[in-house]
Parts: C-alpha cells; structure tokens; sequence
C-alpha cells in the first residue's frame, strides 16, 4: 500500500501474512495505490478491506487546494468536514473559490461551507457560510493565521461542491528565481514580535543555493531560544538543519548541496531587533541534475566514498515520448530506519505526457 498514486510513491505497509495487519491505514494524500501480487505455488483466501474518504486534515505551507469530496462529481450526503488551514504566526491566509455550487437554503441550513478563524484562546469565529450558486465567486482573506473550512452536507439533494484555492498573505513565500534579496519584515527597521516567516527557496534542478547572510540583528540567548533565524537544506522545515543564528552576525555565507533550501524565522513577544537581510543566487557545482540521454548512470555524491550528512540531491530522467525508463541498482547502501524517517532514495514517477522518473535523496 503505497501513499500516492504509483509504486514510487511511499510505501505504507507490506503484508504477506494475516498474523498482524493494521485495523486502520491513512494516507497522507487523496490518493492510494495498492498492488497485489501472488506467485505460482499456495493460495490463500486472499483479503478484503473498506476504505472511505477522511476529510479532517490539518494543511500546512505557502499555499494548496481544497476540494469537497468527490469533486467535481456531486459530494456524498450526511458528510461533515473540516480543513485547517495553519500558516506561521503573523500571517493571514487569503482564500478564494474556483467552484462553488451547493443546495441553496435561507439560512444554509442544508448542505454549506463555512470559512472560519481560530483565535489565539482557542475561540472560532465565523468569517462566512456559503450554499446555493454563486455568478460572482466570492473570495476573503482572514485576519487570523490559522482558518478552519468546514464543509457538511445533509441526508438529501447533491450538487457538484467547492474547489478553493488557499494561499499565505504576509512575509515568507516561494522564491523561484536565480538569485533574489530576503529581508524581515520593516527591515531595516524593527521586526514585529509574535510573528514566523517561512521562505521557500528553489532553482534549477542542476544548481545548488549560495546565500549570505550580510547583516542580522537578532535577540540573542543561548540555543537562540527566542528569536532566531534557521537555513535547512531541503524543500521543507524537515530537511537537514545547515544553520541557526540569533544576535548579532554579518557577512555569514552558506550553501545548500541540492537546489532547494528553506529558511525559519521566529520572533517572541518580547525585544525585538532590526532583523536580517540576505542575498541568495543559484550557483554550479550541486548534487543532482537533468539527464536526457537514452543511457547513463546516476552515483550518490563522493560515491563510493560515503555521502555527506547534509545532502538534498535531486535527479530528473527523461527520455524520448513513447519511451519507458529501465533502472537497476549495481550497489545499495543507506542505514535503515523507521519509515525512511532518515537517510532515504525516493523515486517517483512525473505526472506529464513523456515517462520520467525522479531520483530524490
């Protein structure tokens, strides 16, 4: 049972026997895949399972989609939803609908969605409830950073749902391109208190990231336990930590080994600074890359040496349309751990008209 839509996708759980099986498997995304696979000697009585739609999640990063279950197809009756919707402190998360027809009510009494924010008490308030259907899509943007979407839907009469798009409004975001200026926000001015700020930062496939820090003013403790500014190696917060700062620090260069690199700041609600500003650029010389031709070999980094701790490589294969990908594995050599919560080769299939296979480690 794989997390995704093919065999390259993670994989969730591996059965042969029925002496221990899970009673419940969730994935992480709206897609299952699930292969069976008998041999030429004993049979058995096989299995049976029930799966159904789990649509309470909480959903984190710069920005995503939301559908009603079943979209675009009429949603199921008797159903009751909710999406959470968690960007960093000192955000706001700005929602607009692409889609949207409901069983129309007064009240909305029947079938709805209903935009909400939490409070910093924990307290939800209404922003606002939608049914029927909408000439003018309606969009808003929360003054909280955390938003619940609720949808629920009653025994009777079904129509096609909602699909919204979400996205984060304030500092932080996607950086894409080759080199680029981070700053805090009021910079060179004081910081705000209470607020994270996430940047996501990706170039081409065959670069890795070289960033300088050229000047940062922080609140400094030890462990940098207030405010801080931390670079990881990688697409997201669990990529490889490659530095944590706080005080005061100039002229400090990293880089990352792969083309993808993220960096985290955080202020408390007490001393503030001026904060930071940073320059970043694509440069040569990263793991990974693009390979088009019919033939070749792909190689850790130092390999056969071992590879460094820090490493965020990515490969892209792609071959002529109508062509399949063949790859065998001459030498295999990682530390195992739970799940792949570690070190870990992934690989996966591009959804496109050409067949391409992704080598991520």
């Amino acid at each position: 049972i794989f997390d995704g839509d093919s065999e390259g996708a993670t994989s969730l759980y591996k059965i042969c026997n029925g002496v221990d099986y899970p009673h419940i498997i969730l994935s992480s995304k709206n897609k299952l895949y699930i292969k069976f696979r008998t041999d030429v000697s004993e049979s058995g009585r096989g299995f049976k399972f029930d799966y159904k739609t789990n649509c309470h999640n909480t959903l984190t990063g710069h920005r995503g989609v939301i559908e009603s279950p079943n979209f675009p197809s009429p949603y199921p009756h008797n159903y009751n939803c909710s999406w959470t919707i968690e960007a960093p402190l000192g955000n706001n998360v700005s929602i607009a609908f692409s889609h949207l027809i409901l069983e129309s009510h007064t009240d909305c009494h029947f079938d709805y969605v209903e935009i909400l924010e939490k409070l910093r008490d924990d307290t939800e308030v209404q922003i606002q409830k939608y049914c029927g259907l909408f000439t003018t899509l309606p969009s808003l943007t929360s003054s909280s950073h955390i938003v619940i979407v609720r949808f629920k839907s009653d025994y009777s009469i079904s129509y096609d749902g909602f699909r919204l798009e979400w996205k984060v409004e304030g500092c932080g975001g996607e950086l894409t391109r080759w080199s680029d200026t981070i700053t805090t926000p009021n910079y060179p001015a004081y910081y705000p208190l209470n607020i994270s700020c996430i940047w996501y930062i990706s170039v081409p496939i065959d670069k890795r990231i070289s960033i300088q820090i050229q000047h940062l003013e922080l609140e400094g403790a030890h462990d940098c336990l207030y405010d801080y500014l931390k670079i990881y190696g990688g697409s997201d917060l669990s990529a490889p930590l490659l530095l944590q700062l706080c005080d005061t620090q100039n002229n400090k260069t990293i880089h990352s080994q792969g083309n993808h690199m993220t960096l985290h700041f955080s202020s408390d609600y007490t001393i503030n600074g001026k904060g930071f500003i940073a320059h970043y650029q694509a440069i040569d010389g990263g793991c990974g890359g693009l390979y088009k031709a019919s033939s070749g070999n792909i190689v850790s980094p130092n390999y056969p040496q071992n590879y460094d701790v820090s490493d965020d490589c990515s490969w892209l294969i792609e071959v002529d349309k109508n062509y399949l990908i063949e790859f065998t594995f001459t030498e295999f050599n990682m530390p195992s751990s739970t799940n792949c919560s570690g070190s870990y080769l992934a690989v996966s299939k591009l959804h496109s008209h050409c067949k391409s296979i992704l080598f991520e480690k």
